[in-house]
């Protein structure tokens, strides 16, 4: 009985214990995910199938010397509902230290420009709440939070952003990207216009993105239970949101994003 005790227990010492170091999810598979592989110093293995429908790649990431285990992943489509699924399939096979989202995002042109890298500092569902027969909508927010030591990690990156806009070779914005904390809302629409940007504009007078996936990144770590887990979303914004939506800086924002987010786990990780 005492053997049997003392094997329960280690099996849930297991399960309350750090596996991997880092998951990386992201929404698109191209740019995003690519933009990963093509700029962390990655060692990977072939690509995997978890839960039915998220493909997957498992491996090491070198960090200041030292081989970190490392899964990346993209989304089967995009949007809160499927970040969340695939961050709680995620965390429960992995069990990683940090949990991070890079790619691209909307944003506000009253505080970030085209290319400007935007730290999620907070994140929920815009469209939640009630709306009335005169088409307003009275908001029930339910606002989720990274891990504070991930945000202070990236706020002292300001001064290697001119380094990483200036080492990029291909079609890139005129000026080189600021770094903005701030609140990134998600919703299960892609936002191209100003009308509908006014449902949630005055939701937070700081707001500084929209995208679709954050909101369930930091829902999905809130409520994983386990081992501890540290997530953020370090997204770039590709537009602005409104009926100039377009693609011409994807692919130099998602790779912008992933380098100033492996700065951030490489100095995460150097303490």
């Amino acid at each position: 009985m005492n053997a049997l005790l003392l094997l329960l227990q280690r099996i849930e010492d297991a399960r309350d214990a750090n596996d991997y170091d880092i998951c990386v999810l992201n929404a698109l598979r191209a740019p995003e995910l690519e933009a990963v592989i093509s700029s962390w110093p990655l060692t990977l293995g072939a690509e995997q199938i978890l839960a039915r429908n998220i493909l997957y790649r498992q491996g090491s990431v070198l960090l200041n010397g030292v081989e970190r285990r490392i899964a990346c992943a993209h989304l089967s489509q995009m949007g809160p509902i499927a970040s969340a699924h695939a961050a709680t399939a995620m965390l429960a096979e992995f069990r990683p230290r940090v949990l991070l989202m890079t790619g691209i995002c909307g944003g506000f042109a009253e505080h970030v420009a085209i290319g400007d890298i935007v730290v999620a500092e907070k994140s929920w569902d815009w469209q939640a709440g009630k709306w009335s027969d005169e088409g307003t909508l009275a908001t029930a927010l339910d606002q989720r939070d990274p891990a504070p030591e991930l945000v202070a990690e990236a706020r002292g990156l300001e001064s290697v952003l001119p380094g990483l806009y200036a080492e990029y070779e291909g079609p890139r914005p005129s000026k080189p990207p600021r770094l903005v904390v701030g609140p990134m809302v998600s919703g299960s629409s892609v936002v191209a216009s100003l009308d509908i940007q006014k449902v949630f504009r005055n939701q937070h007078r700081k707001m500084a993105g929209v995208d679709m996936e954050c909101y369930g990144i930091y829902y999905a770590a809130a409520n994983h239970a386990g081992a501890p887990v540290r997530a953020i979303c370090v997204k770039s914004v590709s537009d602005l949101a409104d009926r100039a939506k377009g693609d011409d800086f994807q692919t130099y924002c998602s790779q912008m994003s992933a380098r100033v987010a492996l700065e951030m786990v490489r100095r995460y990780f150097s303490r």
